[in-house]
């Protein structure tokens, strides 16, 4: 509180009575104790008399020097007298306030901490603010005696008018466009010229000379950002009358645009894809706006005409695949490499589209559609290849199915596997029991290499085939179809001991491929 008594003395000190006076509406804000509040009240009706008989002094030496230099003497010397009556109570209300003050601080020392130093100086700043007071009404009086002793003197005009300044401007702003600014510049004479200032952050917009109202139309610069700004009206001082500022928060904005796009139902892949359109902001069309199109990596730039209106094609022949190097972290290069066809098939595809108006206040509008797509060459080239692929599975299924037929062939006697020959008369017997120890082990065989004889495998072909999976059971399968191919082929009858050595064989091999492990 004391702190805020010392601002509004130092500000009357600077003959600025009005700010004094609106400063004390302020503290009369503050939350005051009950035991405090008349002395609080009375402090203040004893400041605002002060300030307002020092205003009134000043004013009235004003006009006494005015009246000495028409050669009003008589009428002069009257505000002199009054306006050394304003001094004399100036004096004494300062007196009483100093009174008050002491009483004032007191009051305040028994709520305040104990040797608290914030409050002593709070109280010394007081004091000198009472000081600057005292100095100053001495000044005015000696003003007043030099005045009645040279009245063809002049008095430089201080400040004890008030400066009252209205403002209105819109709340949102757009870049490139003008606006408008209204407002008062109000004294207690109309007729005095006030020069007003108008400024957009720290970018003076204008600067004109008015008296009472006002209307300013500037534009935004171009450049100005989006979003919250501030835009200041300041009127300089002038005789009288002290300077006067307001600030206003303005939203600065791009106006959105609207765009109407028509692409083709169905795409035909790698024909052009024609795209046109018309941009407007709100029912107006957009000329001279800039339109990027792109498709994938394919790009197509055309601008609207008069109408708004736009025509293209993206060219889809051709995609540009761009990949980038970099030797070091303050230079990079880029190549770019051309695929000749697009290797997608069919489904939706977007397509990219950039709006960029011609004039700054109009936003950018970037969006997105779809379009169908048909790649014939692509499709024809995928059912090729299913095609080839279903015969494939066609064939390796037949072939699997004949192998199955085969082996149950072959399981309906040995014929069916032996390849064709003649056998040898008289031996029917002896060839008999080989052959038939032969086909023992040769089942045996198939069972455990899971490899079957077909009928146009012959023996040594299936033992090179089954061999690496009979395991110990190898060696007396192919000792086995030795004896069975000598049986069938060699000009040598086979004898006695020929058919047990190819029973015993089978036998060997039937008992290592049930009981060993192949």
């Amino acid at each position: 509180m004391l702190s805020s008594y010392s601002n509004l003395f130092n500000l009357a000190a600077l003959r600025q009575y009005h700010g004094a006076q609106s400063m004390l509406t302020e503290i009369r804000t503050i939350e005051i104790p009950d035991e405090l509040q008349y002395i609080i009240d009375r402090y203040n009706n004893l400041s605002r008399e002060l300030f307002t008989t020092m205003n009134s002094a000043e004013y009235l030496l004003n006009e006494a020097s005015a009246l000495f230099s028409e050669d009003q003497n008589k009428n002069a010397q009257e505000k002199l007298d009054e306006a050394g009556a304003a001094i004399q109570k100036a004096q004494f209300l300062l007196i009483d306030i100093e009174a008050m003050t002491d009483t004032l601080v007191n009051k305040l020392g028994v709520l305040a901490a104990p040797s608290t130093s914030r409050f002593k100086q709070a109280i010394d700043r007081l004091m000198a603010s009472l000081k600057l007071l005292q100095k100053l009404t001495i000044e005015i009086d000696r003003l007043r005696q030099q005045l009645s002793e040279n009245p063809v003197m002049s008095i430089k005009p201080r400040f004890y008018y008030p400066t009252l300044l209205d403002v209105s401007a819109p709340a949102t702003i757009h870049p490139g466009l003008p606006f408008t600014v209204s407002g008062k510049v109000q004294s207690n004479s109309s007729s005095i010229a006030r020069t007003i200032k108008l400024c957009l952050d720290d970018t003076e917009l204008a600067e004109v000379t008015v008296s009472g109202s006002f209307c300013l139309q500037v534009a935004t610069p171009h450049e100005t950002t989006t979003g919250e700004h501030i835009l200041t009206v300041a009127a300089a001082p002038q005789d009288h009358y002290p300077a006067a500022q307001k600030k206003l928060t303005v939203n600065v904005a791009r106006l959105p645009i609207q765009a109407d796009i028509q692409l083709p139902g169905l795409a035909i892949l790698p024909r052009p894809i024609q795209i046109s359109g018309v941009v407007r902001h709100e029912l107006s069309p957009l000329p001279d706006a800039r339109v990027y199109l792109s498709f994938k990596d394919s790009v197509s730039i055309t601008g609207t005409g008069a109408d708004g209106r736009f025509t293209a094609a993206i060219d889809t022949s051709q995609l540009t695949v761009k990949t980038a190097t970099s030797a070091n972290p303050f230079y990079a290069t880029s190549t770019a490499r051309e695929l000749p066809f697009d290797f997608s098939l069919l489904g939706w595809q977007e397509v990219m589209v950039k709006i960029e108006p011609a004039e700054p206040w109009h936003s950018t509008l970037e969006t997105k559609r779809v379009v169908f797509t048909i790649n014939p060459l692509n499709t024809t080239l995928l059912l090729a290849a299913l095609a080839s692929l279903g015969l494939f599975l066609y064939r390796r299924s037949s072939a699997q199915l004949q192998k199955q037929k085969s082996y149950r062939s072959q399981q309906a006697g040995l014929n069916t596997f032996m390849p064709a020959a003649k056998r040898k008369p008289g031996l029917a017997g002896i060839e008999a029991r080989i052959l038939s120890s032969y086909q023992s082990g040769l089942m045996a065989a198939e069972k455990a290499s899971g490899i079957s004889m077909l009928t146009h495998t012959t023996f040594r072909e299936f033992l090179q085939a089954a061999s690496s999976r009979l395991a110990s059971a190898a060696q007396p399968f192919s000792e086995l179809t030795t004896l069975a191919e000598m049986t069938l082929y060699s000009p040598q009858q086979p004898d006695e001991v020929t058919a047990s050595r190819a029973e015993q064989l089978a036998a060997s091999i039937n008992q290592e491929l049930q009981n060993g492990t192949p």
